[in-house]
């Protein structure tokens, strides 16, 4: 039996009788209620060509001037972080295209697998509750086809081998555990060697202890709280080029942003970045919006 449970109000479960699939559960569809639908989370943008390079900086050249650089509060801080984060992302997806995601099916699918589904969906619809003696046979049907199919397609795939190269393409996905195992563990005069009796040693030996004669003494000493660790208000616009630009990481965020295009944007927003650090350091709090090539930049810091 399958259950689906939810604690959300007026929230419905339909059994999907059509969207057979050859196990023996059934598909539930969940229905939530929500007043005001989620926002879709922005799809990834390729920005590759000299072209696309190019309509990126004009655009970004264009609406760095109309970036309000006002830096009195947190809260202008976070307003003039968002205007630029807003506006990279904004000129990301006009100059750059949608990535499309190429999906393929299972290599062993092949017309005579999807005549089978076909036939044991149309015997679903026949009867939805799935306990006639029809369905049965055309889903028993579905399932030795399938199976055949499978074991044809790497039969061929194994016939087909040459070299090791080819080996290796076929069987890079499976994950070795590899010769070395973990080594057992001692607790006191006993030798544990399986996952759960070493989980229950560990459990026993440091969790259940009743007396305080294990515990760690005080390690807490005197301090004086009242003296300042120093730290610099002032960021030259060199150190914030460096954060930015010299990062290791280089791979894309949230919002699509690589350093690479930082670098081409950087004689148009440099000034700007230099600003909302050096009011960054005014007000010791960082509340911004974060992706990882502008990670030093956008971080949640609280003081």
């Amino acid at each position: 039996m399958d259950l689906a449970f939810s604690n959300i109000p007026l929230a419905d479960a339909v059994v999907e009788d059509h969207l057979a699939t050859g196990s023996d559960h059934f598909t539930l569809s969940v229905t939530l209620p929500a007043p005001d639908p989620a926002p879709l989370p922005l799809g990834k943008v390729h920005l590759t060509s000299e072209d696309e390079l190019k309509r990126f900086v004009e655009l970004v050249e264009t609406g760095a001037a109309f970036i309000p650089v006002t830096t009195a509060s947190p809260a202008e801080l976070d307003d003039f972080a968002s205007a630029l984060v807003s506006l990279l992302e904004c000129a990301a997806r006009a100059a750059g295209r949608p990535a499309r995601k190429t999906t393929h099916g299972a290599r062993w699918w092949n017309e005579e697998c999807a005549k089978a589904a076909a036939n044991y969906r149309a015997w679903r619809r026949v009867y939805p509750l799935g306990f006639d003696r029809e369905v049965q046979l055309a889903k028993r049907r579905f399932h030795n086809v399938v199976r055949r199919a499978k074991r044809l397609y790497w039969r061929d795939l194994i016939d087909s081998f040459t070299d090791s190269d080819s080996v290796f393409r076929a069987v890079r996905w499976l994950k070795s555990s590899g010769p070395f195992q973990a080594p057992p563990l001692q607790i006191d005069d006993r030798v544990y060697e399986t996952q759960l009796e070493k989980a229950t040693a560990l459990r026993r030996a440091t969790l259940e202890r009743r007396t305080a004669s294990d515990d760690i003494p005080d390690p807490w000493i005197p301090v004086n709280t009242d003296k300042m660790i120093p730290f610099p208000d002032q960021v030259s616009f060199e150190e914030a080029c460096d954060a930015t630009l010299r990062t290791g990481n280089t791979s894309p965020g949230s919002d699509n942003i690589t350093v690479r295009m930082l670098r081409a944007v950087w004689h148009a927003i440099g000034s700007l970045v230099h600003q909302l650090y050096q009011g960054c350091l005014r007000y010791l709090t960082v509340r911004f919006l974060c992706h990882r090539p502008l990670m030093p930049l956008f971080t949640a810091l609280r003081s």
